[in-house]
């Protein structure tokens, strides 16, 4: 399992209880989903170390996509 932060700027968002542990590396746009079932992708990938988890993590940026008009 890859260890990994969730994180967003979005208010209403922001106190949602997102996934610690993704099964498979992630991808820009991929979409992620909190334990309330609100879904928002992927728009940054940092890799980091981190002093409470052994090893390396990935910060993840979440955003909604927006459509082109």
């Amino acid at each position: 399992m890859i260890k990994v932060k969730c994180s967003t700027n979005l208010d209403n968002y922001r106190l949602e209880t997102w996934p610690d542990e993704f099964c498979c590396p992630p991808v820009m746009g991929q979409k992620v989903r909190s334990s309330s079932g609100k879904e928002l992708s992927i728009v940054g990938i940092t890799h980091a170390t981190n002093d409470i988890v052994e090893g390396p993590i990935l910060l993840i940026e979440l955003h909604k996509k927006y459509e082109k008009i």
